[in-house]
């Protein structure tokens, strides 16, 4: 199997691993229960909590760092169309987290219906960022051996 289609083979499984935890924190059972709770916290000193690292963060470290541990002999030009790709998936999947643990509960989801988009290419630029570093981290760890 080419490297290609491992990348695009191990994004679409974050994805569905991703999809299936927020359906999972849906569920109503005692451990669901604590894991929407845990996702929806908000910190009330800085107005920030761990949705977003869940959703954006670790999922963009993790794609990165195996597109620059796979990818580590292409050319820089080859992760444009990846890169991109990649981190507009993860920002399109928040509205679907939000329908699905209800918009009321995901304290970070835009109210105004017009801050959507920004909201939205906003997620998409900062992942674009993350996966970038961390593309070219997997790339030195594998140069050097690490």
């Amino acid at each position: 199997m080419s490297k290609e289609i491992k990348i695009i083979v191990t994004f679409v499984g974050l994805v569905a691993f991703q999809i299936g935890w927020h359906w999972a924190i849906t569920l109503h059972n005692l451990m669901s229960e604590a894991g929407l709770r845990g996702y929806t916290l908000r910190f009330a000193h800085t107005q920030k909590g761990i949705a977003g690292i869940l959703d954006l963060v670790l999922p963009a470290v993790f794609i990165g760092l195996v597109m620059g541990h796979m990818g580590w002999q292409w050319r820089i030009w080859k992760f444009f169309g990846y890169v991109p790709a990649f981190a507009v998936v993860l920002a399109a999947l928040r509205p679907l987290y939000a329908l699905m643990i209800t918009t009321e509960k995901a304290w970070w989801w835009p109210k105004d219906q017009n801050n959507i988009m920004s909201f939205l290419i906003g997620n998409a630029i900062g992942t674009s960022v993350i996966i970038a570093i961390c593309v070219y981290g997997g790339r030195v760890s594998r140069v050097e051996g690490r």
